[in-house]
């Protein structure tokens, strides 16, 4: 069965994100890889707003990124997904929520091809969250 557009550019999203960072994966930690997580998750639901793709499509191709993109077992994928769907509740978790939001905008710089801006924002929130300086 050949997968649909949605899954396919979502995916290819998230590979890029590595490549516009200029790391692999095996280079991040845990926590960056959360935080890049969040930031796909973000640019997904932008793109599925604009294409309109129900959320439970959403949900299902988020675990399957988090198992071949991300790298998390089964389980543990299923686990994040649905923390990161408490989290577009701002009191859920406010600062995965902030970045789920700026993912969001990331996904129209990705669309327009504003790799700097991409990496700007994303180096900044990791940067921001682990301490890096």
């Amino acid at each position: 069965m050949k997968k649909d557009e949605f899954t396919i550019y979502s995916s290819k999203m998230s590979n890029d994100l590595f490549k516009i960072l200029e790391i692999k994966f095996e280079e991040t930690s845990e926590e960056e890889r959360q935080i890049m997580a969040a930031f796909v998750f973000g640019m997904m639901n932008a793109y599925a707003l604009d294409e309109k793709v129900e959320p439970p499509k959403v949900h299902g191709t988020m675990i399957g990124i988090l198992i071949n993109v991300f790298k998390y077992s089964e389980k543990q994928a299923c686990e994040f997904a649905q923390t990161l769907i408490n989290s577009t509740n701002k009191e859920y978790h406010p600062t995965m929520y902030t970045i789920i939001h700026r993912g969001m905008q990331g996904f129209y710089d990705y669309k327009e091809t504003k790799e700097k801006e991409l990496y700007d924002n994303l180096t900044y929130i990791i940067d921001t969250i682990v301490g890096k300086q």
